[in-house]
């Protein structure tokens, strides 16, 4: 009897300490530390957790009407052109509508549902077009804009390929009738190429700062075909597309000039079918031993200036080059 009197006072003991041990727990209002219930809840004093963005959709076509219209650079090369069509074409063919298309020197509204093309230029496209690099795309949606934002017919092709076969969706009717088609911002996609040459660089300068500087003349093209052909050499190898301009703009300290401008005279130092290049002050200058020669810098312009074993292309304040534009 004792002993059965002393089991029994040992549990009652027992449960005591455990109703004060729970009632412990609830007075200090809420779970053990390093439960996460803070975090799950957001409720913590941590970092507060950020919400989604909200979901946006662009209706492109309903109810038998076109929602959007289309808008595109006002100059365009003839293969640019194509693609835009190519996009105009196959909207058409899903809804049975045309799409109406206009340039982006119309006057801009902001509360117009459009599709910005390539590099059709709104303060929505610009934005994003600041961000790509050369060979890189962007489709996304941005106010009431959808932008699909390229530098080059390459990347502009594969922007709208996923456009129309994987980012817009269509509702359709029993027989199979498109009665729908919209574009949603969950849907966007930023596509980044990656490049040849890590790091380039003009007498100490990033690529970046430069221009490429053609001499203005009447019935020169050679010269302002390769400042063209040297920009997309220097975009397809490093990410950044020069701007392109004549010698009768303002000049910048950092210029690649293109035959005898009017910042650097030097016509007919070279020898045919050789390019020279050389610095003058953070300048790069570029002459070739004439019309036929100067076509072929574009081509030519990595074998003046090859990357070295990290990839880099660093043109040195004392940089002097001529080279042989045949080939073996």
């Amino acid at each position: 009897t004792v002993n059965f009197r002393g089991t029994l006072l040992t549990l009652l003991c027992l449960l005591l300490a455990l109703c004060l041990l729970v009632s412990c727990n609830g007075e200090t209002g809420g779970p053990a530390p390093g439960s996460g219930s803070d975090a799950a809840s957001g409720s913590g004093s941590g970092e507060e957790q950020n919400e989604p963005e909200p979901e946006t959709v662009i209706s492109i076509f309903a109810d038998g009407a076109a929602g959007v219209s289309l808008v595109r650079a006002s100059f365009v090369e003839t293969s640019t052109l194509n693609i835009i069509s190519e996009l105009r074409e196959e909207l058409y063919n899903l809804s049975g509508t045309a799409f109406r298309i206009g340039t982006d020197d119309k006057e801009y509204d902001a509360d117009a549902y459009e599709i910005y093309i390539g590099e059709a230029s709104c303060p929505e496209s610009d934005a994003i077009l600041q961000t790509l690099k050369y060979n890189d795309y962007s489709v996304a949606v941005s106010g009431n804009k959808i932008i699909i934002a390229a530098h080059n017919d390459t990347a502009l092709q594969k922007a709208v390929n996923y456009f129309l076969y994987m980012g817009i969706v269509t509702d359709k009717s029993e027989d199979g009738t498109v009665t729908a088609i919209r574009f949603s911002s969950a849907n966007q996609k930023e596509w980044a190429d990656t490049y040849d040459v890590g790091n380039m660089s003009i007498a100490g300068n990033e690529i970046y700062q430069y221009r490429i500087v053609y001499p203005e003349a009447v019935g020169n093209s050679y010269d302002k075909g390769a400042a063209h052909s040297i920009a997309q050499a220097i975009g397809g190898q490093t990410g950044y597309y020069l701007e392109v301009v004549s010698d009768q703009t303002e000049a910048s300290p950092y210029e690649i000039l293109v035959g005898n401008t009017n910042r650097s005279d030097t016509e007919g130092t070279v020898e045919p079918l050789h390019g020279s290049a050389h610095i003058e002050g953070d300048r790069l200058v570029l002459t070739t031993g004439g019309d036929f020669s100067v076509g072929l810098l574009g081509r030519n312009f990595f074998r003046m200036f090859p990357p070295d074993d990290d990839g880099n292309v660093i043109i040195a304040e004392n940089a002097s080059v001529d080279c042989s534009f045949l080939t073996d």
